[in-house]
Order: C-alpha cells, then sequence, then structure tokens
C-alpha cells in the first residue's frame, strides 16, 4: 500500500484531492486538444461563413449587373416585335 493512504490525516487527504483534481484536469485538457470529432463540424461552419460573407459583399454588384443586364434585354426583345403592315 502507497505511504500516502496509510496517513489519513487532513493534509495527506488534500495532497491527494489536488493532486486528482490536476490529473483529471489535464485528463480533459488532453482529451479536448487530441479529439478531432467535431473538427469537420468547425470547418463546414466557417466555409459556409466565408461564403455568406462574400454572398453579402457581391449582392449589390450582381444585382446591379443583371438589372442592366435586364434592361437592356427587355428594349432588345421589345424593339424585335412588329406588326405587318395590313396590305
Amino acid at each position: 500500500m502507497p505511504s500516502w493512504c496509510v496517513d489519513i490525516s487532513g493534509t495527506s487527504t488534500r495532497r491527494l484531492r489536488s493532486f486528482r483534481e490536476r490529473t483529471m484536469q489535464g485528463r480533459v485538457l488532453r482529451c479536448l486538444l487530441l479529439d478531432e470529432s467535431g473538427q469537420d463540424l468547425i470547418e463546414y461552419a466557417l466555409l459556409a461563413s466565408i461564403i455568406a460573407a462574400a454572398g453579402v459583399l457581391l449582392f449589390p454588384a450582381i444585382r446591379a449587373g443583371m438589372g442592366v443586364a435586364f434592361g437592356q434585354w427587355g428594349d432588345a426583345v421589345y424593339d424585335l416585335w412588329a406588326p405587318k403592315d395590313p396590305g
């Protein structure tokens, strides 16, 4: 039996508890640092946020370009139609 188990005075118990807490904290921290199970989810979230930010920044330019292109197309289509002369 280890020597720290024989003495059950307050100081030994406190030391044991403090050692256990530090060991548990180290294990938990090590597990969190080495665990890669949520890594894919974080990567997808970052990719989605980058795409969303690009969309927000580029949407006004795309909207203006679409408005110009649709206006030119509408004018061209309108000018193409002409009724036949009745004669």
